[in-house]
């Protein structure tokens, strides 16, 4: 059987370490910032939502089989999407795996994907969150017309054929794709030896992120104060202070924080947990809660300037998910060709930059294939000066786009 090889990415930078806090300094007094917008509305119960929900899912399965230490950050949306390529391509037993670990075992998850997709890539003057994807398949592989044009429909794909005999200059025409996607945040998604002649067919995606605050911070208010990387030790980092209305909140064992960007599509959600609770007791799901959780109050804010990138392989965690038949020899994909294929192997890249005039944010993932509460008081302080988890969500779906964890901003 020929396997089949999928990498995921997402940004870098000459930084590989996160930065992202909120806390207050004493010694600062930060510039009055101006109102907030109305609570922006529940996302509708749509395709797009459906999608968002069964994303939701997977990110807090996934985030379960990660690293449970260390800083991270990874792209639900980016990988979801990868393997949903691969799924729409899949039949019978590895079909149903696949949607069972995406979530997406539904009617007509396939065209609900594409409409999410669309949705998220919607013209935008105030941001740029741009999602795309393409496939590589082998100069000699057959693919079946149907599952061309249900990749061009669903994804806006097109093949681009690749001579995989000369593994590296395949892999750096399809780095060189990922990288101007990205903006040059993810320039080698798939590491030297990735690619071999046994390779097949690749498929990637990559999604950017870049958005102003709703409200900039000003960059003179920026000064120094300790963040506690645990109960013994601590580092001093950059905070942006801002004083004004900000949308803060309680859950239970946490405060929380939603900032949203210009044009109100996006919005970061940030989870601080409380002083005796470790940040091992939250995860996605918890930032769903959280971004529900808030009201517009006075509040001192300082927010830690952040740069960060992470990278892993995904197989075993994917395979830990449920995904195994799409992974073996018994791997079903005669949707996509005449061939036998399986996935060889998943990799996944992210990037983000937060500073005070707004984020950007990157990941990228390639799949290989080959042969064979009480509210609070009126005057609210927020010091994020300890491990927090921290989302990018897309409020129209619900979707987190970008799932975090600060434990060291350095």
């Amino acid at each position: 059987m020929l396997p089949l090889f999928l990498l995921a990415c997402a940004g870098r930078s000459d930084n590989p370490e996160p930065q992202v806090m909120l806390a207050v300094d004493p010694a600062v007094i930060p510039a009055p910032m101006p109102q907030v917008q109305p609570e922006l509305p529940v996302p509708a119960h749509n395709a797009s939502s459906s999608v968002g929900a069964a994303s939701n899912a997977f990110a807090q399965d996934l985030y379960g089989k990660l690293p449970a230490d260390g800083n991270l950050i990874f792209s639900p949306t980016s990988i979801q999407t990868a393997m949903a390529m691969t799924m729409s391509g899949a039949n019978g037993g590895t079909r149903s795996a696949l949607e069972k670990s995406l979530h997406l075992n539904f009617e007509d998850s396939d065209q609900a994907m594409g409409a999410w997709l669309n949705a998220l890539n919607a013209p935008a003057e105030t941001h740029t969150l741009r999602v795309s994807n393409r496939i590589w398949p082998a100069k000699d592989l057959g693919l079946k017309s149907e599952y061309l044009t249900l990749s061009a429909e669903l994804y806006g794909v097109q093949p681009e054929q690749l001579n995989y005999q000369e593994p590296e200059a395949a892999r750096t025409t399809i780095n060189t794709w990922v990288s101007e996607q990205t903006q040059d945040r993810i320039p080698e998604l798939i590491p030297a030896g990735a690619i071999t002649p046994a390779t097949r067919l690749v498929l990637t995606n990559a999604v950017y992120f870049l958005a102003d605050w709703e409200r900039q911070f000003n960059a003179n208010d920026t000064a120094e104060r300790m963040f506690h990387t645990d109960a013994n030790e601590g580092i001093m980092v950059p905070f942006m202070n801002a004083q004004g209305l900000q949308k803060v909140g309680t859950i239970a064992g946490a405060q929380t924080l939603v900032m949203p960007y210009a044009g109100g599509k996006q919005e970061m959600v940030l989870v601080l947990p409380n002083a005796d609770k470790s940040i091992a007791d939250f995860g996605p799901a918890t930032l769903i809660e959280a971004a529900a959780s808030v009201t517009s109050q006075m509040t001192k804010l300082a927010l830690p300037k952040v740069e960060m990138n992470w990278n892993q392989s995904l197989g075993g965690p994917l395979v830990a998910l449920g995904m195994g038949p799409a992974f073996s020899d018994e791997a079903d994909f005669s949707k996509i060709s005449d061939e036998d294929l399986l996935i060889s192997e998943v990799v996944h890249q992210a990037f983000l930059k937060m500073d005070e005039k707004g984020t950007e944010a990157a990941a990228a993932t390639a799949v290989m294939m080959r042969a064979t509460s009480m509210p609070p008081p009126p005057q609210v302080t927020l010091t994020v000066d300890r491990p927090y988890l921290f989302a990018i969500r897309d409020i129209e779906s619900g979707a987190l786009l970008f799932v975090g964890r600060v434990e060291d901003p350095r």
